[in-house]
C-alpha cells in the first residue's frame, strides 16, 4: 500500500486484536490490555469511558443511571433527569488517551435523548518490519459516534421497567490506512425495592470498509447485571457478566458506599485480569482491583476519579466531570 509500517496491515488483519508490528516491546492490543482469543476488531467499543462505572469493576450494568452509564448500558438514558454534558477523560497505561464527550436530555419525554463522541488516541508510534527494521513512526486512533434513546415502559411484577437504544459509527485509522463501521445496541433495566436487574446488547453492527482484504467482526457483547441495596448499611453491591463473541465469559463483582450525604466511594474486581496475575512478580497483587470516589459540587457539577490496575503494566485513570445544564 506504499505506507510506512509496509506489511503491517496485512498482520493487523490476522489478529487485530494483538496488532502484533513489533511495536517496540509492544503492540496496540497489550496497550489496550483486551484478551486475543477472538478476531474483531475495534475494541474501543470494549473500553468503559466512565468512572464511576469502572471504580465498581465495570460490574454497573444494573446501576447504570443516566447519559454518564449509557456506553455499557443503553437503557440508562432513559432516567436521565434534566440536561447534562458529561466530559470522561481515560490516562490509559502505555500512553493511550481516550476522550469521551456526552450530552443528555429529558426535554422531549416520555423519550430522552442522548448524543456521545469517543476518541481514542494510540499516539505516535514506531513501526517495524518483518526484519525488524525501522519504518518510521506513524499515527494511529479511533473514533466512535452515537446517539440514542430511551423511555420507561409499563411496571413488570411490581417493579420498574426502562428501556433504551443507541447506534452509531465507528472509524480507525492506521496511519494512512482508514476503516469504518456501522453498529447499535440495546438495553433493558428492571427495578424494584432494592433489587436492581439489567441486560444489554451492544456492537451489533458490520465493518463497511476494513484496513486490508480481511473482513474484521466488531465485539458484539452481551451483559447480564444484578445489583441488591443494602436494608441497614449505604452500601450496594453489583455483580456483572460480559461475554464477547466466542471470548470465554468475564465476571466483575463490586459495590458502591455512600459517604458524607452525595459522595460515593467505589471498589471492584474484575476476575479475568485478577486470574492474569504473575506470581512473584512486584506490583502483581492488586490486578484486577478498582477504586474511586465521586459526588456533587456547589454550581450542578459532579466530579468523580477512578483507578484501575493492571499488574506490573501500571494503572489506568478516569476522571469525569458532569454538569447539569438543567434541572
Amino acid at each position: 500500500m506504499g505506507s510506512r509500517f509496509g506489511r503491517a496491515l496485512s498482520q493487523w488483519t490476522c489478529f487485530p486484536q494483538t496488532v502484533a508490528w513489533r511495536m517496540g516491546s509492544f503492540g496496540l492490543g497489550a496497550m489496550l490490555l483486551l484478551p486475543t482469543t477472538s478476531r474483531a476488531a475495534y475494541d474501543l467499543l470494549l473500553m468503559e469511558p466512565d468512572a464511576r462505572a469502572a471504580a465498581c469493576g465495570e460490574s454497573s450494568l444494573a446501576l447504570s443511571s443516566g447519559i454518564s452509564g449509557w456506553h455499557q448500558q443503553p437503557a440508562a438514558i432513559s432516567l436521565q433527569q434534566g440536561e447534562s454534558l458529561v466530559l470522561n477523560y481515560v490516562d490509559h497505561v502505555q500512553d493511550l488517551r481516550l476522550l469521551a464527550t456526552s450530552w443528555g436530555s429529558d426535554r422531549w419525554a416520555p423519550w430522552n435523548l442522548g448524543l456521545s463522541v469517543v476518541h481514542l488516541d494510540f499516539g505516535t508510534l514506531e513501526g517495524l518490519d518483518d526484519a525488524g527494521a525501522s519504518t518510521g513512526e506513524f499515527q494511529a486512533g479511533e473514533t466512535l459516534l452515537l446517539a440514542g434513546t430511551g423511555r420507561r415502559l409499563p411496571d413488570v411484577a411490581g417493579g420498574t421497567v426502562h428501556a433504551g437504544v443507541h447506534a452509531g459509527w465507528l472509524g480507525g485509522r492506521i496511519e494512512d490506512a482508514r476503516s469504518q463501521a456501522l453498529l447499535c445496541g440495546g438495553g433493558l433495566l428492571w427495578n424494584r425495592g432494592q433489587l436492581s436487574l439489567g441486560a444489554a446488547m451492544r456492537n451489533v453492527g458490520t465493518v463497511t470498509s476494513s484496513y486490508g482484504s480481511a473482513k474484521q467482526e466488531l465485539p458484539r457483547a452481551q451483559e447480564l447485571g444484578a445489583a441488591w441495596r443494602l436494608a441497614h448499611l449505604p452500601f450496594t453491591f453489583s455483580v456483572g457478566w460480559q461475554r464477547v463473541l466466542d471470548r470465554k465469559a468475564v465476571v466483575r463483582t463490586g459495590g458502591e458506599f455512600l459517604v458524607a450525604h452525595r459522595w460515593r466511594v467505589g471498589l471492584g474486581y474484575h476476575v479475568e485480569r485478577g486470574d492474569e496475575r504473575l506470581a512473584g512478580v512486584d506490583g502483581e497483587a492488586s490486578r484486577g482491583f478498582s477504586a474511586g470516589v465521586g459526588g456533587t459540587l456547589p454550581g450542578g457539577f459532579d466530579l468523580q476519579w477512578a483507578w484501575t490496575s493492571f499488574g506490573e503494566l501500571g494503572s489506568l485513570n478516569r476522571l469525569a466531570l458532569a454538569w447539569r445544564v438543567r434541572p
